[in-house]
């Protein structure tokens, strides 16, 4: 890794269907919006932008849940892109996230400790073009190749399709050790020293905690109150 490449940084999310709520959308831009330094581009990629206070880009029709991510390597955003799950905590600053120039990066499984997942993830410029062609000449088909070879059996979505498609990629756990916690696995006993972006894969869901430090940082900015330097927690 090596710093100083911001030029044409998005940071990108995606929402589809009801499981998270716009106020998941509008929450994380504003935690990137204050962690944040450098210039960027925010988007969410949204079957429905309806309550989205971001720019938003339309899901290709008929990429249900979580395989709308895959749109993301066919690159319909120039320049390189900073991905985070919705269900993700910012808590510190993620400049050392942005400031990743290597090909592709994305998290080793909390669990397996092998393979990949991909709720934070950069997307190098050149890299990935394979993956989305591969996918979208029958996504019905890749999405069935993806159940039928699942490993583990549950383990059958975006980050298999990622697994079978992509030889080796960098882990966030390497490139900034400490900074990338998982809230099941490392906050038992509260936040972690030196976390920067937490993640909330299965349950719970930030919006179901009362830790005092999830309330401190899930929270966004109302508009009336920005420009008085209020908060308003949701």
């Amino acid at each position: 890794m090596t710093g100083g490449k911001h030029s044409e940084l998005t940071v990108a999310c995606l929402k589809w269907g009801i499981k998270y709520s716009v106020d998941y959308v509008n929450i994380l831009h504003d935690m990137v919006r204050r962690n944040l330094t450098v210039p960027h581009r925010f988007v969410c990629l949204a079957d429905n932008p309806a309550g989205i206070r971001c720019e938003t880009l339309p899901i290709v029709p008929d990429l249900p849940t979580w395989w709308g991510k895959l749109t993301l390597f066919g690159h319909p955003i120039p320049g390189r892109i900073l991905y985070f799950d919705l269900d993700t905590v910012i808590v510190g600053n993620i400049d050392g996230f942005a400031a990743y120039d290597g090909p592709f990066c994305l998290i080793k499984p909390f669990y397996r400790g092998r393979g990949f997942a991909s709720g934070v993830m950069s997307i190098g410029p050149d890299f990935g073009s394979h993956v989305w062609d591969r996918f979208a000449r029958d996504p019905r088909s890749a999405i069935d190749f993806c159940r039928r070879h699942a490993d583990p059996p549950w383990n059958h979505g975006d980050q298999r399709w990622l697994e079978l498609n992509v030889e080796r990629a960098d882990y966030w756990q390497d490139v900034l050790p400490g900074q990338l916690a998982s809230y099941k696995v490392h906050c038992g006993a509260g936040l972690p020293v030196g976390a920067r972006v937490v993640c909330f894969h299965g349950k719970p869901d930030p919006h179901e905690l009362a830790d005092s430090w999830v309330l401190h940082h899930w929270r966004v900015i109302a508009p009336t109150q920005a420009m008085d330097g209020g908060v308003s927690s949701l």
